[in-house]
């Protein structure tokens, strides 16, 4: 930035010189082309608020892509072993409130160790 800003800070110049970087056209640009998908690989804030043997219920800040497969970590569920099973966003995202979204998510091909381990996290859950 060739710009700078003195102390004490003030709000409205701060904001102007901000605005002017982030609105900056030089900034690299890379579009994708529509029939090209990409790996997106981040951390994001969410609640499982539904957990059952063919799936789960998340709501976070985000939209899971509808029909897709996905590989969400989820360390509070690993004795589940959900985090190994094959993962599918389901067709429809229902907006949730304040910017969150109800995404559910399909196991595809979960085993019976799978579903026998997810019982019995339920079961414990169940009991606390």
């Amino acid at each position: 930035m060739k710009d700078y800003v003195v102390k004490p800070l003030e709000a409205q110049l701060l904001i102007r010189k901000l605005r002017k970087v982030l609105f900056n056209k030089d900034f690299i640009k890379w579009e994708i082309p529509e029939n090209e998908e990409i790996t997106l690989i981040g951390t994001f804030p969410a609640t499982v608020i539904a957990l059952g043997e063919t799936g789960y219920s998340l709501v976070g800040p985000f939209k899971l892509s509808p029909n897709r497969d996905v590989k969400p970590t989820i360390p509070a569920l690993s004795e589940t072993s959900i985090n190994e099973c094959h993962q599918r966003s389901s067709s429809i995202v229902k907006s949730f409130s304040g910017g969150l979204f109800l995404n559910d998510v399909t196991f595809v091909g979960a085993g019976e160790n799978n579903t026998s381990k997810i019982r019995q996290f339920l079961s414990k859950r169940g009991q606390e």
